[in-house]
């Protein structure tokens, strides 16, 4: 049966807020009892087993900045607080602040620039939107006012910059120098069925191929331009679950709200294909100098290689994973707070994360019997597809 979900989640997965971190054990469990406390806290001393370096908490953002730095923000009152933390010293700075709720947030692979788009409200009580830029290198911080509430720009590869569209085209943009570069005419996305939505365009890391994207609510419109041709691509169901993981090759989110598959298109091939599936929020992201894919399993991280020839099934929950530049550590965060964790830890810790997944597992079958505790009418959907992902955990293999 195709797992159904609640507006509210329906809500948060399909608008693009990458960067709110989303605890679904409180969306379908009351929060306030006993079994969803016991579930949550199995989840967090597993981080505390298999020895990950707890940062902060309150934290909607995280991301390297560089071999030994992650660029964090943290919730305070209304405001927004960006932070470096240096693994080396065990130290944190602060870079700036600047009010809003953020809804997306972008990082370019050359780690020298992060991007965020924030809503506030003006005296009008009407809601507007900002992007915020942080120069990583001069620890600078800019912004500027933005038309659209939601996502509508995507990292540079190589270059500094974001890439947005505007009347003209789609260009590459310095956000402190000015110097911008046109990579797409109006004409190129002419015919796209974009619903009034900006078009955001991902390109390839040498450059020379990209994808166009546009639409809302899981409805899209994509274009890809290979090898000096295009062509219109359908199954698309995210404007920002998508990264390029090689030159001819991007890996996206498809399917509809509560069973979305994570997919890789081969642009050489002209085919896609699977690579997990049944996922209520896949969280797809991609450190390219590690070369590893990381994405959700029904909230458990899961890193596949970008060759896909090797993957492993943590049996950590978390969000915003990415890597070290080193491929050896990856940060995440559960229930906004931010954790460090070594993947030689995780081989370590083999029969401590069995052991949780077996406490957890069996706190969720609890769970399926305490139906007081339930905090709606698709709980039930809900625990099972907790329950299978937990088994799944108990068998895993890394390949």
């Amino acid at each position: 049966m195709k797992f159904r979900l609640t507006v509210l989640i329906l809500l948060i997965i399909n608008v693009p807020l990458q960067s709110r971190d989303i605890d679904l054990d409180a969306i379908y469990l009351k929060s306030g009892s006993r079994i969803y406390a016991d579930i949550v806290s199995e989840k967090e001393r597993l981080y505390s087993d298999i020895s990950s370096l707890f940062i902060d908490s309150n934290v909607i953002y995280a991301v390297w900045s560089g071999g030994e730095e992650i660029l964090y923000i943290k919730e305070f009152r209304g405001i927004n607080i960006v932070y470096i933390y240096t693994k080396g010293n065990l130290k944190r700075r602060e870079l700036g602040r600047f009010p809003g709720t953020v809804t997306a947030a972008v990082h370019g692979a050359r780690g020298n620039l992060v991007t965020f788009k924030t809503i506030y409200y003006n005296d009008n009580a009407e809601a507007e939107s900002r992007v915020v830029h942080v120069d990583l290198i001069t620890d600078r911080i800019s912004a500027e006012e933005s038309k659209s509430l939601f996502l509508d720009f995507s990292p540079a590869p190589r270059r500094r910059g974001v890439i947005r569209q505007n009347r003209d085209g789609i260009f590459r943009k310095d956000p402190f120098t000015g110097a911008r570069t046109k990579i797409h005419s109006a004409g190129d996305y002419s015919g796209m069925q974009c619903n009034g939505e900006p078009v955001i365009t991902y390109l390839s890391h040498d450059g020379r191929n990209s994808l166009l994207v546009c639409g809302s609510g899981g409805n899209y419109s994509a274009r890809l331009f290979y090898g000096g041709r295009k062509r219109d691509l359908s199954g698309i169901s995210s404007a920002g679950d998508i990264r390029w993981i090689s030159n001819d090759r991007f890996v996206y989110r498809s399917g509809g709200a509560g069973d979305y598959s994570v997919r890789v298109y081969d642009a050489g091939k002209g085919r896609s294909f699977a690579i997990l599936s049944g996922t209520m929020n896949p969280d797809i992201h991609f450190s390219e100098k590690a070369g590893l894919i990381t994405c959700l399993d029904n909230q458990v991280i899961n890193i596949f290689t970008a060759d896909l020839r090797k993957k492993i099934i943590t049996g950590v929950e978390g969000e915003e994973s990415t890597f070290s530049p080193d491929g050896r550590k990856f940060i995440s965060l559960y229930r906004k707070k931010l954790y460090v964790t070594s993947l030689t830890m995780l081989q370590k810790y083999q029969i401590e994360i069995r052991r949780r997944a077996e406490n957890i597992l069996s706190l969720y079958k609890k769970a399926n019997s305490l139906k007081n505790d339930w905090e709606n009418g698709y709980t039930s959907e809900y625990l099972s597809k907790k329950i299978s992902q937990y088994e799944k955990v108990l068998k895993r293999k890394t390949k």
